[in-house]
């Protein structure tokens, strides 16, 4: 009776929010909420320019009875490296920087490796730049530093990992690195003398009007005001309501530290649309972005470029988990057409159900099946 009320009441939210355009499809989610380990899930599609379907059902913390709404954040895990590699092309056009930027002349460190040198800021947005694909412990233990902004203990880390000879030659692999975002971050932090964090509100959430973005977990100490991520531990699902370990250290924001609500990520699937905010970046630079070096044949610029059926050609998609919340999103240009979705568990069974929101929304609006 509690869950039913909730529901009606988020749905009376969502009514004052919504567009004539945009259909509910609250109670379909429901079906993907069934199994314990999938506490909720939020969904939206859009197509030709609006947002048209809008969703959202389940449980803010599996252990509690209020529902979500439309206004909830959840955690996007690393579909924030494409936002990433986004405000880098903006800063590029802006002529702060360029893709063929080098770590050496911009971190300018005489303790950067001399193969590391001459890796680029394209390299590192495409996982093509040699770094690490593995966090080592020390490194994640610094990270968690109380004393120090976020941006400095990203530059320190940077230069500690770029000390050290290139896993492979830089250019010639494609080795996915978390740690490579974060020097990625570091160059966008010092050519603007800024951090990456607030310039990523400033120069990309603002101009799409993403006003329910913000930087890590979207818990509130010791409240129900927004979702809990949820892990399995010994076979039972645990929320994480604690904001200290809610989400991964600040320092690591350009690999993925956000949160948004679910129409917040579908304004920005409309931005790579061309949608929304175009004149943001120029076409040049977004045929950059999606495009794919040779050492990686599908992974461009934060973006999976995939070959689908039901998109008609390329599609744009990523997946994202700080492994208590999981996200997908797909953008399939030739169709103008995106989905997008978001489940505050990491679990194998919360993925599924992404991927079967995401079909959901396929077969509603392309006629078609994934």
């Amino acid at each position: 009776m509690i869950r039913g009320t909730l529901s009606f009441c988020a749905a009376v939210l969502f009514a004052l929010t919504r567009t004539s355009a945009q259909e509910d499809i609250s109670e379909e989610l429901a079906a993907f909420t069934k199994h314990k380990n999938v506490p909720a899930i939020t969904a939206a599609a859009v197509k030709d320019g609006e947002i048209v379907s809008l969703g959202s059902f389940g449980l803010r913390n599996a252990n509690e009875t209020i529902m979500v709404g439309m206004l909830d954040r959840f955690h996007v895990g690393s579909i924030g490296k494409s936002m990433t590699a986004t405000l880098g092309a903006i800063l590029i056009e802006e002529g702060h920087l360029s893709w063929d930027s080098t770590i050496g002349e911009v971190l300018d460190s005489p303790d950067i490796h001399p193969e590391f040198r001459e890796v680029t800021f394209r390299q590192l947005v495409t996982h093509t730049g040699g770094v690490m694909p593995r966090m080592p412990d020390l490194f994640r233990a610094r990270m968690h530093r109380g004393d120090l902004p976020p941006h400095q203990i990203r530059r320190e880390i940077a230069l500690k990992a770029l000390m050290a000879k290139p896993n492979y030659t830089p250019g010639t692999e494609h080795r996915y690195s978390n740690l490579g975002y974060m020097v990625a971050g570091a160059m966008i932090d010092k050519v603007m003398n800024r951090s990456f964090e607030n310039l990523i509100q400033e120069r990309l959430f603002r101009p799409l009007q993403m006003k329910n973005s913000h930087l890590g977990a979207p818990i509130e100490f010791n409240t129900l005001t927004q979702p809990v991520g949820h892990l399995l531990d010994g076979g039972f699902l645990v929320p994480v309501n604690v904001p200290a370990v809610a989400d991964n250290p600040k320092a690591m924001s350009p690999a993925g530290c956000f949160s948004c609500t679910i129409e917040d990520l579908a304004k920005y699937a409309l931005f790579h649309l061309g949608d929304h905010g175009a004149d943001l970046i120029s076409e040049g630079s977004r045929r950059l972005l999606y495009k794919a070096p040779k050492a990686s044949p599908d992974y461009a610029c934060g973006w999976i470029a995939t070959e689908f059926a039901w998109g008609g050609g390329k599609v744009l998609w990523h997946n994202g988990s700080n492994t208590m919340f999981h996200a997908l999103v797909f953008i399939a240009p030739e169709r103008s057409f995106a989905a997008v979705v978001i489940s505050n568990s990491g679990t194998a069974e919360a993925e599924q159900a992404c991927h079967a929101a995401v079909d959901l929304l396929i077969k509603r609006h392309l006629s078609h099946k994934l």
